[in-house]
């Protein structure tokens, strides 16, 4: 499980931002819906994890970028 959330992470990071939240409404979308499984579900739940952690990633090298563009 940990190998398959590493290579996830390295696949959602190559995404941009905006490819991820898309994603991440997808993936949220079909946990609501019951669209999933069990199983199904608490694999979409932790690839959201992982999104919502990339994006963050991104969001924070942003800001400093903007910071350090203002001096």
């Amino acid at each position: 499980m940990v190998l398959q959330r590493q290579r996830y992470w390295r696949y959602a990071m190559k995404k941009s931002y905006e490819d991820q939240i898309d994603e991440l409404k997808e993936i949220i979308s079909r946990i609501e819906n019951g669209d999933a499984g069990l199983d199904e579900s608490l694999a979409l739940y932790e690839r959201g994890i992982a999104i919502i952690q990339s994006c963050q990633k991104i969001l924070e090298e942003a800001e400093l970028k903007v910071t350090e563009l203002q001096g």
